[in-house]
């Protein structure tokens, strides 16, 4: 509406002629196109002269407004309803089929049993996982695309600036402008790193990634338990599921905080439904529409009657009309009784 507003101030604005008088003043000048915007019957919407041309030069300026106006209107809805967003990267294969590469660090200095079961200080932290996870009965990612993970991981030590790559040992340096990088690590510390990474560098688009290398079982160990009672007790906590809902409560915290509302929308854009107020307000608009029209047409046809019909026949029949009235309230009680 507003270019529309402007397009046709510049339309008129080329005729307005701004005279400090009794008649016309530079509020009234400047207030043309939206005097005839609003249909407030201005002198300049009339065109005197009768040019024809006219209408040819200002027709393309407001049909360009009205286009202009439409297409941002439909942008607008579009962009509020459906909104556009970066399909995130959930598991290896897509990874490498777009030639990532893979950031790893150390495996945590604190835990003595992953350098135990590994075997060194300074194995890669992807390793010791599987290492762990196949000593003590974990799950594992298929061989193959371990192998090829293991592959591109040492990729990373041959970059010519290995810091802006390397987040576990200089997070503030880290930078995956123009790289393809991928992430490796624990579960909470990627959702840490994630939440870093957007506050810090923001710009590229973070997902955390719905599969694993490995799942590696962990629990608490029973030792020098005196009390048996303890024993049962928690055998029952065991058996009771706490954990599993512990868990299914920490898994759908992360889905909540990125769920998108328009996530399960399949069909992509659609229009806009009215209902409610805005129903009923269409509603007695047509209403109020249909009695005008009634009142027009009866107006019409009544004063048409009219004028054809001679005044000297229409006052004979309202008198004969008089005249019969007594004798016919008299007749209709008869005929009911």
């Amino acid at each position: 509406m507003t270019v529309d507003i402007v397009l046709l101030h510049l339309a008129a604005g080329g005729n307005t002629t701004l005279e400090f008088g009794n008649s016309r003043c530079l509020v009234d000048g400047l207030t043309t196109s939206y005097r005839i915007l609003l249909e407030q019957s201005d002198p300049h919407a009339v065109n005197q002269e009768n040019k024809t041309f006219l209408y040819f030069v200002c027709a393309p300026w407001i049909l360009t407004g009205l286009v202009i106006t439409n297409l941002i209107r439909g942008d607008n809805v579009t962009n509020t309803v459906s909104p556009l967003k970066v399909v995130p990267y959930e598991n290896f294969s897509q990874l490498f089929e777009n030639n990532f590469t893979f950031v790893d660090g150390g495996a945590p200095a604190t835990c003595q049993d992953f350098h135990r079961y590994c075997g060194s200080i300074n194995a890669q932290a992807h390793s010791v996982a599987v290492t762990f996870a196949l000593t003590n009965m974990g799950m594992l990612i298929r061989l193959s695309a371990y192998k090829r993970i293991s592959k591109l991981v040492r990729k990373f030590y041959y970059e010519t600036r290995p810091n802006k790559l390397d987040y576990w040992n200089s997070p503030k340096e880290f930078s995956c402008l123009g790289h393809k990088v991928a992430i490796l690590g624990w579960q909470g510390k990627l959702q840490e790193a994630k939440d870093f990474l957007e506050r810090v560098h923001p710009g590229p688009a973070y997902a955390l990634g719905k599969e694993s290398i490995a799942t590696i079982k962990f629990g608490w160990a029973t030792r020098n338990i005196v009390d048996p009672s303890f024993v049962m007790r928690f055998k029952a906590l065991d058996s009771s599921n706490i954990a599993e809902k512990w868990v299914w409560y920490a898994t759908r915290t992360i889905k909540l905080r990125q769920r998108d509302k328009n996530e399960r929308i399949t069909t992509g854009p659609a229009p806009l439904v009215m209902k409610g107020n805005i129903t009923e307000l269409f509603k007695v608009l047509f209403m109020g529409l249909l009695i005008t029209f009634a009142l027009f047409l009866t107006e019409h046809i009544s004063s048409n009657l009219v004028v054809k019909t001679e005044w000297r026949k229409v006052q004979k029949f309202l008198i004969v009309c008089y005249l019969e009235l007594p004798s016919l309230l008299r007749y209709l009680p008869y005929k009911i009784l």
